[in-house]
């Protein structure tokens, strides 16, 4: 669950802010030379990790060259805890990622609206 406040729509430049919360699972398969080299939890051929994010934020801008074709920068960060992992812990450990990329915006109504 995100939202996401547009500070200036309707401009060149539209600037935004995101909060968000959300579950994380993530699940990998392992090569069998790899899951018997010791590297690994086990001799488990398969990891899986789930958690919760308690906070993700953005911010960014996005540039208009053109009406419903934008284009900007970001960053964001996601902060949060796996509850089930591999390996021999049972508490929960933290976790924080950080973002930073390009994204495109297409937005189809402004290609229909007039200017």
């Amino acid at each position: 669950l995100e939202l996401v406040h547009h500070v200036a729509q309707g401009f060149g430049i539209d600037p935004w802010a995101s909060f968000g919360v959300g579950y994380r699972a993530t699940s990998l398969t392992l090569d069998p030379s790899l899951a018997s080299s010791g590297l690994f939890p086990g001799d488990a051929t398969s990891l899986a990790y789930k958690g919760v994010d308690f906070a993700r934020i953005g911010l960014g801008a996005d540039f208009f060259p053109t009406r419903g074709l934008g284009l900007g920068l970001y960053v964001d960060a996601d902060v949060g805890a796996y509850a089930s992992r591999p390996g021999p812990a049972t508490t929960a450990s933290v976790y924080a990622f950080l973002g930073a990329g390009l994204r495109v915006t297409v937005d189809p109504v402004a290609w229909m609206s007039s200017p």
